[in-house]
């Protein structure tokens, strides 16, 4: 046993060296911390196959004493090959001087890949594939490293006065966090400090990754999530700073929001998503900016300036009067008593010489119809997707809940079989139409093609519930648009 534990203990020593984790003499500090924690006696071991991180972690669990579960036991062990966090700073800061932005972007997620803050072997678990539609191709991916959450749940967190600590997975305080039943473990997290409208922020990597470089900018304290001329400030600071990323920020209101409302905070990171490809619907050319209302499900325009202060100025009015529009026949009233119910989700790149931001208009009410919100996946999609809209679905890449993976199979099967799946599934209405739509044309060549396609015309409909302007009233979605920049 002890020598099977020992190479487990020496190839993440190993590893970890390799992956410029560990510098003089520290790999001793870390090897003698593990055979503490396992409780056994170093031997030097002369030669021996090093084997991934994760097997070697595989193996000391099975002698784990701890009683974490896995994520957990791996972000404990991990956490003793991990450096300082002002190491993880000093280096961030002289690659960034050094080489540029970009470089030291690649370095930080390297590195969290490296410590198992990020975890690739889960997340490559993840299932993937972009669906044709009207609107060009939408990216769909089915999420097995991330529960699913309930609009009800987030909204009942953003209004608990918590007085745990850490007070949220965002907070700075997570970093070298231990965790605590019902808390994810973070000893191995560590953040990088920026400046953001001369306050201070910092970034760090979703360890869920759902596109490449998936970052999170989060506030120092721990404030709600909230838009105004600030938010425009801050994101336009970021994009000055890391020129190759983009950076969004969710609504701050429940059900449109994002899955954290309690934490202000942003998402960011190195990827083009498919709004960025959309059709123009109409455009508005102006001297110093341009406004384009794109063709896209979610109501949305693309703000373009190289006048960093003119784009703020513009989108700024036009944030303020989504805040107070009310038009009744399209159901967007703005209050109820003192219930705020329209929002916006931003996303800020910049291209060369152009500041770009991308305003989507949200409205979160609801009424007996529409229970879980008018404009937000009706009932009829529950069954494929019931969570938050954020930021990255508005802008067309869908995060789908992991239970899909094996209730899809159980409808291909079915199909496949000429059978039925059980009445009490929440898929058995959509698995009926599916049947009759597809009567003798299903065979193991193409059901695959035919859930997959199926399933992307799910979510275009969550998408174009969320549309608070439909396609049928865009000339109202114009009107609103030239009154607030007249």
């Amino acid at each position: 046993m002890e020598n099977k534990l020992l190479i487990a203990i020496n190839s993440i020593i190993d590893n970890a060296k390799s992956n410029s984790l560990l510098g003089e003499l520290d790999d001793i500090i870390a090897k003698n911390s593990l055979l503490n924690i396992f409780q056994i006696e170093g031997e030097y071991i002369s030669f021996y196959e090093k084997m991934e991180d994760i097997r070697a972690l595989e193996i000391l669990y099975e002698y784990d004493d701890l009683n974490l579960p896995f994520d957990k036991f791996v972000s404990r062990i991990m956490g003793e090959v991990t450096p300082r966090n002002s190491e993880i700073i000093r280096k961030f800061k002289k690659i960034y001087i050094e080489k540029g932005s970009q470089d030291a972007i690649d370095w930080y997620y390297q590195f969290s890949q490296a410590t198992k803050y990020i975890r690739m072997d889960q997340v490559i678990r993840d299932k993937k594939w972009n669906c044709p539609s009207p609107y060009g191709d939408i990216e769909i991916s089915i999420n097995l490293s991330k529960p699913e959450k309930d609009p009800r749940d987030i909204r009942k967190n953003s209004e608990k006065n918590i007085g745990d600590y850490p007070k949220c997975v965002l907070c700075k305080e997570n970093i070298g966090y231990k965790g605590r039943p019902g808390y994810p473990e973070r000893s191995n997290h560590r953040i990088i400090p920026i400046e953001l409208k001369d306050e201070k922020w910092y970034l760090q990597f979703s360890p869920y990754v759902y596109y490449n470089q998936h970052l999170i900018v989060l506030s120092h304290d721990h404030l709600p999530m909230k838009i105004d001329g600030t938010t425009l400030d801050r994101l336009l600071d970021f994009i000055e700073q890391f020129p190759e990323l983009f950076i969004g920020s969710n609504a701050g209101l429940p059900i449109v929001g994002g899955s954290i409302l309690s934490h202000n905070h942003f998402q960011g990171g190195n990827y083009r998503f498919p709004i960025e490809k959309a059709k123009v619907f109409t455009a508005i050319d102006k001297n110093t900016y341009s406004i384009e209302i794109l063709d896209w499900p979610v109501s949305t325009i693309k703000v373009m300036s190289k006048n960093r202060a003119k784009l703020k100025e513009v989108s700024l009015n036009l944030i303020k009067n989504w805040d107070y529009y009310e038009n009744s026949e399209l159901e967007i009233i703005p209050f109820t008593q003192n219930e705020k119910h329209n929002t916006t989700t931003l996303i800020a790149r910049k291209e060369k010489e152009n500041y770009i931001l991308y305003i989507s208009f949200r409205n979160n009410r609801t009424n007996e119809e529409y229970p879980h919100g008018i404009f937000h996946s009706h009932k009829e999609n529950h069954h494929i997707k019931k969570e938050n809209i954020g930021l990255i679905e508005v802008m067309g890449l869908a995060i789908l809940p992991g239970r899909l993976d094996a209730e899809l199979e159980n409808i291909k099967i079915a199909l496949l079989e000429d059978k039925y799946i059980d009445k009490e599934s929440p898929h058995y209405t959509w698995f009926l139409n599916l049947r009759e739509k597809y009567l003798g044309q299903v065979n193991k060549e193409n059901v695959d093609n035919i859930i997959k396609k199926e399933v992307g015309i799910k979510f275009i409909n969550v998408l174009e519930n969320c549309g608070v302007f439909k396609k049928t009233n865009y000339t109202e979605f114009e009107k609103f648009i030239n009154m607030s920049i007249e």
